[in-house]
């Protein structure tokens, strides 16, 4: 018989990720409060402007330019998925679209200065290496559970 599932998968030290520099948004705890902070992220860009729309695209057509960084096919599309979708999703698979999702044109155009700026200098690797740091951290912390049921 298989034990119940721990509901708080994503439960991380707030301040060792804050002083780490690997996070600048709060990291959810447990699917419920990680699919309310997607759908609040899919609200705000429906509610805004194409702006914010089309900066997101353009961010994340930098995103799949760069070479070894996974397949952010999830996250692009996590902006016309619906709640049902998104209960398909695994919780660190929620926690992987907040965390890149820009929550305005303003953070999407800085992120992709960013990227062409790595890009341009050949830089993947060192993203690649700071979302590894960013993974790690997540994972040692979080809940030991059984993930198979996922």
């Amino acid at each position: 018989m298989n034990a119940p599932r721990e509901t708080n998968l994503l439960r991380v030290d707030i301040n060792q990720a804050v002083e780490s520099n690997l996070f600048d948004r709060a990291i959810p705890v447990g699917t419920d409060e990680a699919l309310a902070l997607l759908m609040d992220a899919k609200r705000d860009a429906e509610s805004n402007n194409s702006e914010i729309t089309s900066s997101i695209a353009k961010c994340y057509d930098w995103l799949d330019r760069l070479p070894h960084l996974g397949d952010f096919e999830a996250v692009r599309n996590s902006l016309t998925m619906t709640e049902d979708d998104m209960m398909q999703l695994h919780p660190l698979e929620i926690a992987q679209i907040l965390t890149l999702l820009p929550h305005s044109p303003a953070e999407a155009e800085m992120l992709i200065t960013s990227l062409k700026r790595f890009h341009e200098l050949g830089g993947a690797d060192a993203i690649r290496e700071k979302m590894e740091q960013a993974c790690q951290l997540i994972a040692a912390n979080i809940t030991k559970t059984d993930f198979d049921e996922f």
